[in-house]
């Protein structure tokens, strides 16, 4: 990526970092998209949640100003991002977050597919 694309990409990471730092001064249930900036996706963590990714991109911004590569930046974003994607799934979010057990998800799968393949 070429030095001005990179400025670019991390100064708007940064004002995104701040806006979310900003939100986290908000009421969660009072939370709109606005408040988490062109990173609306992360509105499916929680406070404490929101907390660790602030730190974690704190800490590749400021790897990120020392090497002049935005790589570090893009690639804790694109890992929050699955994350993110991941837990705005009902069921998924039941699995990650330990509320089922996924050898019962594995076995109603199972079942399902058993009964649909049946003549």
């Amino acid at each position: 990526m070429a030095q001005r694309e990179t400025e670019h990409a991390t100064v708007n990471a940064e004002v995104n970092l701040v806006t979310v730092e900003q939100a986290l001064g908000v009421a969660p249930k009072e939370r709109a998209p606005r408040h988490y900036g062109e990173w609306t996706w992360l509105r499916v963590f929680d406070d404490d949640d929101l907390r660790e990714f602030v730190a974690e991109m704190r800490d590749a911004l400021l790897t990120a100003g020392h090497s002049g590569s935005s790589t570090i930046v893009e690639d804790v974003i694109d890992r929050w991002r699955i994350t993110a994607d991941e837990l705005a799934d009902p069921r998924r979010r039941r699995i990650l977050l330990g509320l089922d057990d996924v050898r019962n998800v594995m076995q109603t799968k199972y079942m399902t597919a058993t009964v649909l393949s049946m003549p």
